[in-house]
């Protein structure tokens, strides 16, 4: 996911959230806010962002627009340090741990960001990408596991993701089960993955599970589409 198309779609959807019945206050410094972040004038938008929060410390949209700037700018403790002020103000508002966690698995806080991610699915049990960014997390923690247990429950949620079934590929590729990884990569490439590792990585598997034949013709096929591991394997595996 590319963090600046995701945080405008999040300032955009906390946005439109003023417009629905909520607790959460929606002043013009907010709204103004919200408008320059969009635009990318990130200095004039955590002015507003700013000046909402000493109005009112318990709008937690204005203390996650804050956090989100910082996300942005590189500032990775203080978007935390502002996150906490808006689950300290909200602590229902999902959004804030959702993208906690992610400056959390930035910093390599793993731990904390599963932690979070708990949190969001605790309150929204049916929301694809937190179970879809669990699974990389307790992946990065070495909980392979756990890992293909949250990512088949991201494509429960949302079977038509490429993405979803490329991980779940790799994790199972992790614990040498081999054929479900390669069925698990034939789906990406069914559902038109993007990632040009995809066929190199199905021929991998395909040759530690004694395909070589199959393994060569993905490996071509890799090679083709640019991936530059493809012609070391077949440097390797196909004379």
């Amino acid at each position: 996911m590319n963090l600046n198309n995701l945080f405008s779609a999040a300032l955009t959807f906390v946005a439109a959230s003023c417009n629905q019945a909520n607790k959460q206050p929606c002043d013009d410094h907010f709204i103004r806010g919200n408008n320059y972040a969009l635009s990318f004038e990130f200095d004039k938008a955590a002015g507003e962002f700013n000046a909402a929060t000493k109005e009112d410390p318990q709008n937690a949209f204005a203390w996650y627009g804050k956090a989100a700037i910082d996300q942005l700018n590189g500032d990775l403790d203080g978007a935390i340090a502002e996150y906490d002020s808006s689950l300290h103000a909200d602590p229902d508002f999902v959004l804030g741990y959702f993208h906690r966690a992610g400056v959390y698995a930035q910093k390599g806080r793993h731990k904390k960001a599963i932690d979070d991610m708990d949190e969001v699915i605790k309150r929204k049990p049916d929301f694809f990408y937190a179970f879809y960014l669990r699974a990389t997390y307790q992946n990065d923690l070495g909980n392979i596991k756990e890992a293909i247990a949250d990512m088949s429950k991201a494509i429960l949620i949302n079977p038509n993701s490429s993405d979803a079934w490329y991980y779940h590929g790799i994790f199972n590729g992790e614990i040498k089960n081999y054929p479900q990884a390669i069925a698990d990569i034939d789906k990406a490439i069914e559902l038109k993955t993007d990632r040009v590792t995809a066929y190199t990585i199905k021929g991998y598997y395909e040759y530690l599970s004694g395909e070589k034949d199959s393994a060569c013709a993905d490996f071509s096929i890799g090679k083709f589409l640019g991936d530059s591991r493809a012609r070391l394997y077949i440097d390797k595996y196909c004379k």
